[in-house]
């Protein structure tokens, strides 16, 4: 870098001020030009006066871009911002999109009148201050110490490296700000787990529901889990993979584990939980399929698939005089032969009993395209439970054709009851069921409502879109161009009305040139705006609440995203950019409870089909999305994975570790195994596994990324190239393979 500085006198004549910044313009031009040749970037330098202004200077910066010279910036220097300090967080956001270099400083108020302008780090009373500003604004670059006195140079700076360790003590032994995990700012050396404590999420605003595992106070967890608010009374817990309800309590929603920003432990429910249901599906009930859950403006609308035939549900809380209950508002499509499902699942106890009433009513129902309107009997089914102390029962208000029978299994010497819905053949039906537990002495409160009611709501016919949601408008920063690859900074709203966090892991691009980018918090942002000055970045949320969404990629200019349940695809369907639809595209992943056990790194091919890596291997689903296959597996904690544009090299990157000496890059070969478990006789023996493309030592690459193939066409001789990325060293490097043996094998280039 060049620095330049330029008037150290104030200006305070706002025409002449005019005329001094446009001489600036025209002095620093020719000096940006010969720099530029040069590969050399030209920083302009606060010293002080109206030009050490960073309102001033920003205007000669971008006067000069206008002018075509990109290779220009700033140079903050702190010993010469002391009249600054009072409103520095303004100045440096003024400077900071145009900041290419910042240098430390001891600070006091008034140093520079005072005989303390140049002091040691750690000496002031200021300068921590300042650089938890800089560290909050996401500014990263380059950071110096200037010499500035008479000392030996090598004396100086270990002077200033004793006082950044102090100033790093006492930050990490300060108060924090909510949510900061207390290792924040110390080495990796000396942090422990217990450091790594952050309750952001939980103060976060996740949305109307959420997936993810849940664990119950009776010590069972549902592994695949879909947590609904019902307004602000309480939660219904969904095991999809069943295709039940597990649980409903009162008055919260979910209680994240702060380890490690809740990403490792099993969420639990928050508030009173009134009843925790079977997790054994009846084996006379359908296995149902999960199809999806619409958004809408008045709560969560869930689909599902039973023996063919379309069922959708619309939870709701209802008060009743025995106590609150969940009511599934159930429509379901015309059926040409009996279908059997699991209604309930709460029911507790060896004395189970059952009335039923009737009463004549006309219904129509719309379910999809199918309407239908007919004369039939609206009938009531009670069955329930009570014991000495509580009771449950489940109460479905349907037609004639309806169906409740029980069945009833012994686990840890408790009989626990299930209810299964039958109906027969006939048109679109909508049937309330009402599933209800408490004291057993509000049992009778509870029948007598449930007798008393002619017909709840029904189920939505035409289900609205979501609500649209407001845009976050951020700056970016254009890279400099003076070297071969120019990294341009699309600024996340780290400050935005949900309290979100922003722990970016997928990113594609529609034809329209919008950007979507998943968080592993369970968020979708969409971010428009991206052109050549990047100044105005508007950025939605435009779905949230999946499963640690790791991976994401646009096919046909629809959004899939990898969650680690099942891929997902994002349906807009009134064109708002904000997701109506979480419609299930692919859900045969195995999901695990284990913490680290992550679903990550989606990838498309030229043919539509999707790959990606978990703890059971590689994988390639069908463009249908209806089958997948393992590639090969063996893998430790695969953190990245790549395909080329025609799906036949699938690369996979395990991390070092249990039977992976060091960091690898795998080309996988269908039925490989690649070590982690232990060798296997029938793989390259007598190593026990089949070789990678490339060996990586760790101290190059202690934790390897994806790997990013180049469009043919551009980036020069790289297009067509396979790109290998660095997750704990934040770089890249050029991977070049050799075919011509019997096994391919292959090196990376720094």
């Amino acid at each position: 870098q060049l620095w330049v500085t330029m008037g150290t006198e104030p200006e305070p004549d706002a025409a002449r001020l005019e005329q001094k910044i446009q001489a600036a313009v025209e002095t620093l031009g020719p000096i940006c030009a010969e720099a530029q040749k040069r590969g050399c970037t030209v920083a302009l330098y606060n010293h002080l006066g109206w030009f050490g202004e960073p309102a001033n200077q920003v205007q000669v910066i971008e006067r000069l871009q206008k002018n075509g010279q990109s290779n220009v910036g700033s140079v903050y220097n702190f010993h010469h911002g002391h009249g600054h300090l009072a409103d520095f967080q303004r100045h440096f956001q003024t400077l900071k999109p145009h900041l290419l270099a910042l240098n430390l400083n001891g600070m006091v108020r008034d140093g520079d009148k005072a005989g303390k302008k140049i002091i040691p780090l750690g000496t002031g009373d200021e300068e921590l201050r300042l650089m938890k500003i800089v560290q909050a604004s996401g500014w990263r670059g380059p950071v110096g110490i200037i010499g500035h006195t008479e000392e030996d140079a090598e004396v100086k700076l270990r002077k200033e490296l004793d006082g950044l360790e102090k100033l790093m003590a006492n930050s990490a032994s300060s108060a924090h700000s909510a949510g900061e995990p207390p290792a924040s700012g110390r080495e990796p050396g000396v942090q422990a787990e217990k450091d790594w404590v952050d309750n952001r999420w939980q103060r976060s605003e996740v949305g109307p529901f959420l997936a993810s595992s849940v664990r119950l106070p009776d010590g069972s967890s549902v592994v695949r889990g879909l947590t609904v608010r019902l307004g602000h009374q309480g939660s219904v817990l969904y095991d999809l993979a069943q295709g039940s309800v597990r649980a409903v309590w009162s008055g919260g929603f979910l209680k994240f584990d702060a380890t490690r920003f809740g990403l490792v432990g099993t969420p639990v429910p928050e508030g009173t939980v009134l009843w925790v249901g079977d997790g054994q599906r009846p084996e006379k009930a359908a296995v149902p399929r999960f199809l999806g859950q619409h958004h809408t403006p008045s709560g969560v609308v869930l689909d599902w698939e039973v023996q063919g035939v379309l069922l959708r549900e619309r939870p709701e809380w209802v008060a009743t005089p025995g106590g609150p209950a969940l009511v599934r508002h159930l429509t379901i499509g015309a059926r040409t032969a009996p279908i059997s499902w699991w209604a309930a699942g709460h029911l507790r106890g060896r004395q189970l009993t059952t009335e039923t009433s009737e009463q004549r009513a006309a219904f129509r129902i719309k379910l999809g395209a199918t309407q239908a309107g007919t004369e039939s009997v609206r009938s009531l089914r009670l069955m329930r439970n009570t014991d000495a102390n509580t009771a449950s029962a489940a109460a479905v208000l349907g037609g004639q054709d309806l169906q409740l029978d029980s069945t009833t299994r012994e686990a840890g010497g408790v009989a626990l009851g299930s209810s299964v819905l039958t109906l027969q053949p006939g048109a679109a039906v909508s049937v309330d069921l009402v599933l209800w537990g408490g004291a057993a002495t509000a049992a009778s409160k509870f029948d007598g409502w449930a007798k008393a009611q002619k017909s709840l709501r029904l189920q939505t016919e035409n289900i609205p879109t979501a609500p649209d949601v407001a845009e976050q408008i951020t700056r970016g920063q254009r890279g400099l161009e003076t070297g071969p690859f120019a990294v341009d900074t699309l600024t996340l709203p780290y400050d935005n009305p949900y309290q979100a966090l922003l722990f970016a892991a997928g990113v594609d691009f529609t034809a329209d040139g919008a950007g979507y980018v998943c968080t592993i918090h369970g968020d979708v942002w969409r971010v428009t705006g991206i052109d050549a000055g990047l100044q105005s970045l508007h950025w939605k949320r435009v779905a949230s609440g999946l499963f640690q969404p790791l991976g994401l990629k646009v096919r046909g200019d629809r959004v899939y995203v990898l969650g680690k349940d099942r891929i997902t695809r994002l349906d807009d369907l009134n064109h708002d950019g904000v997701t109506d639809f979480y419609a299930t595209f692919y859900d045969g992943i195995a999901t695990s409870l284990g913490g680290h056990d992550y679903v990550t790194c989606l990838e498309v091919d030229q043919e539509g089909r999707f790959y990606y890596a978990d703890p059971q291997g590689v994988h390639r689903v069908a463009a249908d999305g209806k089958s997948a296959q393992t590639l090969a597996s063996g893998f430790r904690n695969p953190n990245g994975m790549g395909a080329s544009p025609d799906g036949r090299v699938i690369t996979v990157a395990p991390q070092q570790g249990t039977w992976t000496p060091t960091s690898e890059i795998v080309e996988a070969q269908s039925g490989g195994w690649y070590g982690f478990g232990g060798p296997k006789a029938d793989h390259n023996p007598p190593l026990g596994r089949d070789w990678p493309l490339c060996w990586i030592p760790h101290t190059v690459d202690n934790s390897s990324g994806s790997q990013a193939w180049i469009p043919s066409g551009q980036w020069g001789e790289l297009g067509g190239q396979m790109m290998h990325l660095l997750w704990g060293r934040c770089g890249m490097m050029l991977v070049l393979r050799d075919t011509h043996g019997a096994v391919v094998q292959g090196a990376v280039v720094p």
